[in-house]
């Protein structure tokens, strides 16, 4: 496992009204939650397997993401 820097927009789905931000302090990140999804910047931890439903997300996100 390691860290890899992220910054994109996540499409939660057009039902999704959030408002409100998270903060994690362990892997530092910011997410901004917006109507219809969210914006990450930050760490996540990367595994060396991607999501065993990953072609099916993946077109949910645009920007500096990668698992």
């Amino acid at each position: 496992m390691r860290r890899k820097f992220v910054a994109y927009f996540w499409f939660v789905g057009w039902e999704a009204i959030s408002l409100g931000m998270h903060i994690d302090i362990s892997l530092p990140n910011y997410e901004l939650h917006i109507p219809f999804g969210f914006i990450r910047i930050g760490w996540v931890k990367v595994t060396e397997a991607k999501p065993i439903n990953w072609d099916l997300i993946k077109h949910k996100g645009f920007g500096l993401l990668e698992y």
